[in-house]
Formats: structure tokens, C-alpha cells, sequence
């Protein structure tokens, strides 16, 4: 038996493997590399959307050998198939009625997005948004509509984007208000809705479950992440690891704080694993 071949890593993208975006350090390929090569599965574990996976980590089908978990675990995403496996939709009336109290109430100029299948869905009105997905290329992905007739089925995961203040004020009025809805943080500045009962940890564990019986192994899942939407996974991981950089509360839970992202936090949890397992 290889030394990994009974191990997942699931990592969170910015700020755990991809440093401001687009900085990944050559430490980081080079271990997982040989991470692979020693029967590990690697993975993504995000709140980002396929397409966005797609845009963002370059030769993603050779650095991924797993389905990654997508949309803080919506669903399970087959890089190399294109391949969409168990979705997990929000609630199509909650999804437009926390839009319309957000909008119509709290804050008119909040941004709004939302993740499906085809890529986005924005209020054609909604300027933020629009330079955001124009910026990211995203513009061609994207469904526009106004907000009285917008389609609120099979959405993934919905998004407000705002000032840090303005972003705990909605979250102060919306939670509680809809219990279809989990809300989580990717950052200060996004407030991050899910179908109820969905996340990175849910849905990873799914993927243990479906590698276990594929390889007829019991798996260990490690997890790496720095922020608030990585916490449940972070708990629920068998080996639960955070880069320098990652929030206080988040380094009080892991079992291990490596080294900055951007000096590649990834190559030292393979080191890591290499010395504990």
C-alpha cells in the first residue's frame, strides 16, 4: 500500500492554497505531486462555482484527482468529466423573498449573485454585481433579470456583496428569518446563503463515503481552510489544518497552523501527514 492511498485532502481555495488570487507557491505543486503519486486523492473544497474553478486554478484536471466539493458543498463537481454529481438546490420562494427584504429594506445597495448550473444568475440593475462578473469574465455565463421576474430555481448558492458593517447588518436582520437558509462568511465583505442542511462538511463527507466504497478503503479526510465557511469542515475532518494567515477562531480549532499561504501551506500539511500517519 502507498502512503497516501487512504487519504483525501480537501482544500479550500483562497487564502489556504491560492494566495490573493492568484499566487500559488511552486512548493505547493511540487509536494502534491508526490502526494499523488503516493495514492493521495486531492481535492477543492470552495465557495466557489464550477466555472469560477475553472477560471481561477490553472491545469485544474492535473491537480485535482477526486470530484471537488463546490458552492460550500452544493455538489460534487468531476473536473475531468464536466460532470455535475448530487445537487443540492437553495429554496426557490426563500431565495427571492430574502433578495426582495434585503433590497426593499435593509440595504438597496447591496450586490446580489447567485451560482446554478449555467454559471450565474444577477439583477440586471445590480451595478456591482455586473462590473464584478464583467471583471471576472463572467458576463457570458450569466442570466440577467429584473428583480420582480427573476428565477430563483436550482440556485446553489446565493451571495450579498458589501462593506464588512453593512454585510453584519444584514446578516443581524436575515438571521433566523429564513430557515431554509444556512448563512455563512467566505470574508468580511460576502454573506453566503446555502440550501439548510448543506456545506463543505456535509457534502465531504459524502465524498468520503463514495471513495471508501470505491477503493475499499476507510479514508482519512484531512481539511484545510482559513476562514468561517471552512469551519465545519474543519471540525468534522479527521486531520484538520490552517495556514498562518487563517482567522483566530479557525487556528483555535485545527490540529495544526503551517506556514502563510502564499509560502506554501499546502506542501507542509503534506509534510504533515507524512509524519503523523
Amino acid at each position: 500500500m502507498k502512503k497516501f492511498e487512504n487519504v483525501i485532502i480537501a482544500s479550500d481555495i483562497d487564502g489556504t492554497y491560492l494566495w490573493r488570487f492568484n499566487y500559488v507557491s511552486p512548493r505547493n505543486l511540487e509536494a502534491l505531486e508526490y502526494f499523488k503519486q503516493e495514492g493521495g486523492k486531492f481535492v477543492f473544497a470552495s465557495g466557489r462555482n464550477q466555472y469560477d474553478l475553472l477560471n481561477i486554478i490553472e491545469d485544474v484536471e492535473h491537480i485535482v484527482n477526486a470530484p471537488c466539493v463546490l458552492c460550500n458543498g452544493s455538489f460534487m463537481y468531476d473536473v475531468q468529466k464536466n460532470e455535475i454529481i448530487e445537487p443540492h438546490y437553495m429554496d426557490s420562494e426563500q431565495a427571492k423573498g430574502i433578495l426582495e427584504y434585503v433590497w426593499n429594506e435593509v440595504d438597496p445597495d447591496a450586490g446580489w449573485r447567485a451560482s446554478c448550473e449555467h454559471g450565474y444568475t444577477a439583477i440586471e440593475t445590480d451595478k456591482r454585481i455586473l462590473l464584478d462578473l464583467k471583471s471576472a469574465g463572467h458576463s457570458s455565463k450569466t442570466r440577467f433579470y429584473s428583480l420582480e421576474n427573476v428565477v430563483t430555481d436550482n440556485l446553489f448558492k446565493a451571495v450579498f456583496v458589501e462593506d464588512a458593517d453593512k454585510i453584519r447588518l444584514i446578516y443581524d436582520k436575515v438571521k433566523g428569518k429564513y430557515p431554509k437558509l444556512v448563512f455563512t462568511t467566505s470574508c468580511d465583505t460576502l454573506l453566503e446563503m446555502n440550501p439548510v442542511g448543506i456545506s463543505k462538511a456535509t457534502t465531504l463527507n459524502r465524498l468520503k463515503q463514495i471513495c471508501d466504497e470505491k477503493y475499499n478503503v476507510r479514508h482519512v479526510l484531512c481539511c484545510m481552510g482559513d476562514y468561517f465557511n471552512d469551519e465545519e469542515m474543519l471540525r468534522s475532518a479527521d486531520i484538520s489544518v490552517c495556514p498562518e494567515n487563517a482567522h483566530e477562531r479557525i487556528k483555535s480549532i485545527c490540529d495544526k497552523t503551517v506556514c502563510h499561504c502564499k509560502d506554501g501551506a499546502l506542501a507542509d500539511c503534506i509534510e504533515y501527514l507524512a509524519e503523523v500517519l
